[in-house]
């Protein structure tokens, strides 16, 4: 199983580094663990426990947090507000500034 899935996992890989920039591929290796459960429930007749759900969701948040541009276009006007925004909190956060 661990040979098997390694061989997918590195085709899949050198595949979408053909298709797909590498910064989109890179989410790659946060899904295959994923993959990799799934297929030992179906295949091994492994259990998934609450930990391993919980760490599922923690992985597919990451990976949407990392391609969240590509999701979800922001108008000018909303990028103007949260910089001003960022810009505020940079200025309210340094209180004491050396001298």
């Amino acid at each position: 199983m661990i040979f098997f899935g390694s061989i997918v996992a590195y085709l899949s890989y050198i595949w979408l580094l053909s298709v797909k920039p590498a910064a989109l591929v890179s989410t790659h290796t946060y899904i295959n663990p994923i993959v990799t459960v799934i297929a030992g429930w179906i295949v091994a007749n492994q259990s998934i426990n609450g930990g391993q759900l919980y760490g599922l969701f923690i992985i597919l948040l990451g990976v949407l947090l990392t391609n969240v541009t590509k999701y979800f276009r922001l108008s000018k006007r909303a990028k103007v507000k949260i910089r001003r925004v960022r810009r505020f909190l940079n200025r309210t956060g340094r209180r004491y500034q050396p001298i």
